[in-house]
């Protein structure tokens, strides 16, 4: 495993102010100043690549089109990366005496062993990129039961405050989804464990259909915001939304 996204020892990343310098023997990144405690494990010298990134904005493409998915490095989707990275690299050689040298990277003059190590290091996706999720594609669809919606008329002030938000039906105060018909907060789906919500929401509809009122859209509280929302419909032939 390469670990070079990531000082093994602080949170430093190769974006750092000094960089990360990946140690060519052991294949782990240290920030500089974590040099010198990396060198009691290898004999008090070593070599180095270091590597320095920073970002810059890219231009936006004057015929790009607005976003139909909600998905990111796909067709529809945001754009992939709106920063382009600069990545330079070089060579830190540190002696037994504790001389430290810097060389350019790649280069000629470079033993071929080096260089081989270096490169391999370079084109290595990292331990902390392989276990990231490098794509996701959420494609957002429409109810087609909101242009119909009933909302009936407002019988209780929701509070503005995350602290006074709560199940109706058991009290909890996390997961909390608001019917868009009625007003009624409820907890999510419990999962198959027992884990998760408390269901308040899902059994609130069930009971509300078994009087013959269709209340199927629910907003999850908290993620309100003037571009959207997070809104799930309980209607059965809706269940994939």
């Amino acid at each position: 495993k390469v670990f070079k996204d990531e000082c093994i020892y602080t949170f430093d990343t190769p974006f750092s102010e000094g960089g990360l310098a990946v140690n060519l023997r052991t294949w782990q990144g240290v920030a500089l100043d974590m040099i010198d405690l990396d060198l009691q494990r290898s004999g008090g010298k070593g070599l180095y690549l270091l590597q320095k990134f920073r970002r810059e904005e890219k231009q936006k493409p004057a015929d790009e089109q607005e976003p139909t998915k909600m998905a990111i490095g796909v067709e529809g989707g945001f754009m992939d990366d709106k920063w382009e990275i600069i990545k330079e690299y070089s060579l830190l050689a540190i002696s037994a005496s504790g001389e430290r040298s810097t060389l350019p990277y790649p280069s000629q003059d470079l033993p071929i062993l080096v260089s081989d190590v270096c490169e391999a290091i370079e084109k290595h996706q990292g331990v902390q990129s392989q276990e990231a999720v490098s794509q996701w594609e959420e494609e957002v669809k429409e109810s087609k039961y909101y242009k119909e919606l009933v909302q009936l008329p407002a019988m209780k002030k929701i509070s503005p405050s995350p602290k006074d938000w709560k199940c109706e039906k058991s009290g909890d105060t996390q997961n909390l989804w608001l019917n868009l018909s009625d007003g009624y907060i409820g907890g999510g789906r419990r999962h198959w464990d027992g884990s998760g919500g408390s269901n308040g929401a899902l059994e609130h509809f069930e009971e509300e259909k078994a009087k013959g009122n269709f209340f199927p859209l629910v907003v999850k509280l908290g993620t309100i915001t003037p571009d959207g929302a997070d809104v799930y419909s309980y209607a059965p032939d809706e269940d994939n939304l």
